[in-house]
């Protein structure tokens, strides 16, 4: 299962997890987390269902047969920091897209926003984002 592996070390790297916190974060051992992230140990159903909620990673996407570098139709849930890099990116760009000039505060605020709006639709946000942007 060389796929599955290579997709939680995928997500472990996204969440900018070690193998030691990964581990700790879903009940295995640091070696077993690098035994099956190169392909050396095959995922348990329990070992999978920990990671799936504990670590906040799709089961599906886990054990589907995408690559495991992540697509846009992907639905591997953002984690926190993913989702605040996504807004400030998206703030940065609509503004230098609409030739925007905002103060930091404006800038903090539409980030703020545009970080809400990803929590609750996550792509959908897009055009919400715009909109906010444009009207900054």
């Amino acid at each position: 299962m060389p796929e599955i592996g290579a997709k939680i070390l995928e997500a472990r790297k996204r969440k900018g997890l070690s193998r030691r916190a990964f581990g700790e974060l879903v009940g295995i051992s640091e070696p077993k987390v690098q035994a099956i992230e190169i392909g050396k140990q095959r995922v348990d159903h329990e070992t999978l269902y920990n990671i799936s909620k504990n670590a906040q990673i799709d089961v599906l996407w886990l054990l589907s047969l995408k690559s495991p570098y992540l697509q846009a139709n992907d639905t591997l849930p953002l984690a926190d920091i993913d989702r605040l890099r996504l807004a400030i990116e998206a703030i940065e760009e609509g503004l230098d897209a609409f030739d925007r000039v905002a103060s930091p505060e404006i800038k903090a605020g539409l980030i703020v926003a545009a970080y809400e709006l990803l929590e609750q639709e996550g792509e959908k946000a897009t055009a919400q984002i715009i909109r906010l942007v444009k009207s900054a």
